[in-house]
Formats: C-alpha cells, structure tokens, sequence
C-alpha cells in the first residue's frame, strides 16, 4: 500500500468563495451583424466550490460540488429598458481518485465521474 500525504485547508480560505466578477458590454449584438450603441448589461457571474479531499483504497480521492449562479442588471438595448434577474444552474457533482501519481515524471491518471441532477421545474413542451 502506498502511503498517502493529506492535504490541511485552512477553513478560512473556503470561506472566500464564491468568486465575483463584473463584465459590461457598451453595445448590443445581434446576430445577423447589426448591433445597437448605447446599449448595456452589467453581469456578475459567481461559483460557489466545496472540494473534500479523503483516501480510498489507500489512495487519494475525494469529491466536490460546483454551483454556478449570476445576476445581471441595468440592462438596456437603445432606449429600451430591460429587467434584472438573479439565477443558479444545477449543482454539478463530482467524485474523483487518483489510481497513479509520478510527480517526477509528471504523470497521473485520475478517474473522475460526473453528476449534474435537475433541481429546477421544467416545461417539456417550452423549446
């Protein structure tokens, strides 16, 4: 068995998240190639992360939960005025273990599966 060095995180910087960043657009696109000046969106997108690092098989692994999510206000195309909005996506989870890891030759193989379970209501008729 080979022995497996665990990782200490200071509770403190997951405290951090999520992330946010502002973007801005000063024109509106379409997509035929027109677009409309004096045009607007503020965005602020977001990523809240949770990772828990444990051993499996005497093997490094763990698992981990992503939740994106965004607003996006002051929106407005010419003269015409859009409304603001606050939305999250479905949280994506994920399990992961490392079966090989030769940090001299930089060379590992790890074995992730992914989830991402629908928490919303959907229409099935809406396209």
């Amino acid at each position: 068995m080979r022995s497996v060095k665990q990782r200490v995180v200071d509770r403190t910087q997951v405290a951090q998240t999520p992330l946010d960043v502002y973007g801005h657009n000063p024109e509106f696109n379409f997509s035929n190639g027109q677009s409309v000046k004096n045009s607007g969106l503020e965005v602020h997108p977001g990523v809240a992360r949770y990772v828990h690092d444990t051993c499996l098989l005497g093997l490094p692994a763990g698992d981990q939960i992503n939740e994106a999510f965004g607003s996006e206000a002051g929106g407005d195309i010419g003269s015409r005025r859009l409304g603001s909005a606050f939305g999250a996506s479905n949280p994506e989870l994920s399990a992961f273990i490392w079966f090989h890891t030769d940090t001299v030759k930089k060379q590992y193989l790890v074995v992730v599966g992914f989830l991402n379970p629908p928490i919303g209501t959907y229409d099935k008729d809406r396209r």
